[in-house]
């Protein structure tokens, strides 16, 4: 697994260990609150900026993107193809996006352990299930 953590202004840096157990822990450890203020007052200046947080890319080029915010709640971003057949028989695949605000924390490691273990079909439905945008 990838894992990167997303600044606020526009700058990443990629965690050298993928492993569930130190994503989590970074995820969990990291002063989002202090970033997401360093995102409010770059944009009061007219600076180009971005929600900060941590993105997750697996193998199979599906992305979860996690974006802590106050009250123990965050917002979601999952890219993940779709693939439909035209005609009845004609592949044809497409990104798809569900986006989720203010989900609770206390569902970010089901969301994180299914996506770690390519359980896609249990990551949709966990953020469906909590009122999405779906694109």
């Amino acid at each position: 697994m990838n894992v990167w953590m997303q600044m606020h202004d526009l700058s990443h840096a990629d965690l050298p260990d993928g492993s569930i157990e130190s994503a989590i822990r970074a995820l969990s450890e990291f002063d989002w609150n202090s970033e997401s203020l360093k995102e409010e007052q770059a944009a009061a200046s007219g600076a180009e900026t971005c929600p900060p947080g941590m993105g997750f890319v697996s193998g199979d080029s599906r992305i979860l993107h996690i974006m802590p915010s106050s009250h123990s709640r965050s917002h979601y971003h999952y890219h993940f193809p779709v693939t439909r057949k035209l005609l009845g028989f004609i592949p044809s695949t497409r990104q798809a996006t569900i986006s989720v605000r203010q989900l609770p924390d206390q569902h970010r490691p089901a969301i994180i352990q299914h996506h770690y273990a390519g359980n896609h079909e249990a990551v949709v439905e966990l953020l469906r299930s909590h009122g999405t945008d779906w694109k």
